[in-house]
């Protein structure tokens, strides 16, 4: 037998030069092809989306010539690789345009991501979805907000409705409709570790991009870079938003990410609303703190996470209920699948899919003759990277539907939300 371990050995020593010269040719190449790939997510992230095409197109022309020529070379990566590029190259261009009010789905938002081809990757890996925020950090964020708002009002009550006018001759209802669209950048420092292991926050505002429609015509718009003239019919509503730029918010956490409280919201409010808030204090006093919680535990990315690590294909459920003593409370059931792995916006990220449900319990006067019944549901993505420990972008899709009813005529609303917050930079404090 020792003869046949020194003729195997030797083969070994002749041809281990050859074998190596391969694996870097095929490093190389694949070096290449995953520059190419990066530049084209960075020309989409800008909208670019003609030359992002034109790279992803590149990649998956070489990747293909490397897999053929190289079999052996990382067969997983180079299919999960090939997988991305064929779900970028066969998504829809997004649009900015809004369809009709009251659709249920506005397309205000890039949506693209939520048809994203999702690899499962390691089935048996355990992924730990925790929101690290290291200190020292800067958050840059984008949040872009589109809403779409149909109103069907039946002639008899036409006369009740603030803005609606008389239907036409002939007609039994009149339907009103208003679309928003809001950009807002945010920037989330984190300052420093708390004593009890949490965090100290600084959130700040920068610019808003406002536009507001209603029956398709224009009544507000505000851009602060000049791309668009400004329409605003009310002088307060611009010193509003010229105050909310710059407007800044201290959050304090504890040791398991729950937000704990909100500092200088009063003065907060009382910078940005101007005239319009008279009283902050008292507006202040009247925000529950499990309403606040409940809001600003989203922008702090901690309402999602398991409360231990999970494999790709498990769902888990948060449940919630918010108060509020004058218009009684919302009970939300959201369940969450982590649905796999994808490269996106230059990130390895987990993508957890979420499907909720909204309860409202409102206060109804002891006249119940205007019993008001409300359906409404949410679908949306989350994009988490495990290694930076952080949320890269989040596509919630809210759908509203409530009734009025009085007596034999019934007032029906439709709201479509579509909400996208994206982090566009992660950098030290010190830049």
């Amino acid at each position: 037998m020792k003869p046949l371990y020194l003729l195997l050995a030797a083969f070994m020593l002749a041809f281990a030069p050859v074998s190596q010269a391969q694996d870097k040719a095929a490093e190389d190449e694949y070096f290449d092809v995953y520059t190419l790939i990066r530049q084209g997510d960075t020309f989409a992230a800008k909208g670019k989306v003609d030359k992002a095409r034109t790279n992803y197109i590149s990649a998956q022309q070489s990747l293909r010539k490397l897999q053929a020529d190289y079999p052996y070379f990382e067969p997983k990566v180079v299919k999960f690789r090939l997988d991305y590029l064929s779900a970028q190259l066969s998504a829809k261009p997004a649009t900015n345009a809004l369809p009709a009010a009251g659709s249920g789905a506005t397309t205000a938002i890039d949506l693209a991501g939520m048809n994203e081809q999702v690899s499962a990757g390691d089935a048996d890996q355990l992924v730990a979805f925790k929101v690290r925020w290291d200190v020292g950090k800067r958050y840059e964020e984008k949040l872009k907000l589109g809403a779409a708002l149909e109103v069907i009002i039946p002639q008899e009550l036409a006369g009740m409705i603030p803005g609606a006018s008389k239907p036409a001759a002939g007609a039994k209802s009149q339907t009103m409709k208003a679309d928003v669209l809001l950009n807002q950048d945010l920037a989330i420092s984190v300052l420093s570790q708390r004593d009890n292991g949490g965090r100290e926050f600084e959130l700040k505002f920068g610019n808003t991009v406002l536009n507001v429609k209603a029956d398709g015509k224009t009544v507000a718009n505000f851009d602060p870079t000049g791309a668009s003239a400004n329409v605003l019919p009310d002088p307060d509503m611009a010193t509003t938003l010229k105050q909310l730029s710059g407007a800044k918010l201290k959050l304090l956490t504890g040791a398991n990410g729950q937000l704990e409280s909100v500092e200088d919201l009063e003065e907060f409010l009382a910078r940005v609303g101007g005239t319009n808030i008279p009283d902050a204090k008292s507006l202040v006093t009247n925000i529950t703190p499990e309403l606040q919680k409940s809001m600003l535990e989203s922008a702090a990315g901690s309402g999602f996470a398991p409360d231990h690590p999970v494999k790709v294909g498990e769902t888990w459920t948060s449940a919630n209920e918010v108060q509020s003593e004058d218009v009684g409370s919302l009970k939300v059931a959201i369940d969450y699948t982590f649905k796999g792995w994808a490269d996106h916006n230059q990130h390895k990220c987990a993508v957890i899919d979420l499907n909720g449900k909204f309860t409202p319990v409102l206060k109804i006067s002891p006249d119940a003759s205007s019993p008001v019944t409300i359906q409404a549901k949410m679908t949306g993505r989350i994009w988490y990277d495990p290694e930076q420990g952080t949320i890269v972008e989040t596509i919630f899709q809210p759908d509203v539907q409530a009734k009025v009813n009085f007596g034999t005529a019934v007032i029906s609303a439709k709201l479509g939300l579509q909400a996208n917050t994206r982090l566009t930079e992660l950098a030290d404090l010190a830049k």
